[in-house]
């Protein structure tokens, strides 16, 4: 929007014990309340960095998208296999395909960073999802 701050922030789930885990604080709740609020006046980008090994249900970043879609915020997905030439895991690549897939049935704007995830791992991604 013209005139409104913009903010990005890494949000690695909405599961407070998890969050915890990656974070190492427990600030999730206070967290989504400030973004909540600044989502009132500026516009909010929350991205989600795949972490092999730290995932292992969808259910620990389903509410990334919820929450967006909550606070009207964009999305963006990026991979943090530490380089392009490491291959996700295929539970990090499942989970992966099922975030993007529920971007799309919640109608979330989503920008994947391709050229951030392995080449091989991109193309299966975008041929898996028609993309």
């Amino acid at each position: 929007k013209e005139g409104k701050a913009e903010m990005l922030v890494t949000l690695d789930t909405t599961v407070p014990e998890l969050y915890h885990k990656c974070k190492g604080i427990n600030a999730l709740p206070k967290v989504m309340e400030n973004l909540r609020q600044y989502a009132k006046n500026g516009r909010v980008i929350l991205k989600w960095i795949v972490l092999d090994g730290i995932y292992h249900d969808f259910s620990e970043i389903k509410g990334i998208v919820d929450f967006a879609k909550e606070i009207g915020a964009l999305l963006c997905l990026s991979c943090n296999t530490y380089t392009v030439e490491e291959r996700l895991s295929e539970e990090a690549f499942l989970l992966t395909r099922r975030f993007i897939q529920y971007t799309q049935e919640k109608q979330v704007f989503l920008t994947v960073y391709w050229d951030h995830f392995h080449k091989e791992d991109s193309k299966r991604l975008r041929e898996e999802l028609g993309i």
